[in-house]
């Protein structure tokens, strides 16, 4: 098990273990499964679980200046508490919202409502045109993440 493993210079048994996964699709409700060599097993740990969160809809919102837009984002893992932004690329939305989330498109949009863990609404005002925007969205306190399949046309009428 844990216990087993040594400590910095071998000296002391390590209590805490960091591990980096990467998954290919959005999912919820996974849970750990570990493979324990002293033991030549595997042992799940059904209280350690993690959320692979992902917006992924819906694919485009067009928008008219001024008027109140509702979007109902659909993914994994959404929830009151999260928030997002419109961004034209994703270096802009690496950058945060006081540099890149703009006033004129509803700028930070907090979740108003989360209708359940796969889909929740944004509602925001845009004043401006703009084209070709994707969803920056932040999971909780998580960083943001960009969504360019997510994105938001406004045009003038």
């Amino acid at each position: 098990g844990l216990d087993a493993l040594p400590g910095a210079n071998g000296t002391a048994p390590v209590e805490e273990v960091a591990a980096t996964f990467t998954f290919s699709r959005a999912a919820a409700g996974l849970r750990l499964c570990y493979w324990h060599d002293g033991a030549g097993a595997w042992r799940l740990y059904p209280s350690l679980g993690t959320v692979a969160a992902a917006v992924l809809g819906p694919a485009r919102t067009v928008g008219v200046p001024g008027d109140r837009e509702v979007v109902r984002v659909e993914g994994v893992g959404v929830a009151n508490g999260d928030v997002a932004f419109w961004a034209q690329d994703a270096a802009a939305c690496a950058a945060g919202e006081a540099a890149s989330a703009r006033a004129d498109l509803g700028g930070v949009v907090a979740v108003s409502r989360a209708l359940t863990f796969t889909g929740a609404e944004l509602v925001f005002t845009p004043a401006a045109t703009a084209s070709g925007l994707g969803l920056c969205y932040r999971f909780s306190t998580e960083p943001y993440a960009f969504f360019p399949a997510v994105a938001l046309d406004v045009f003038d009428v």
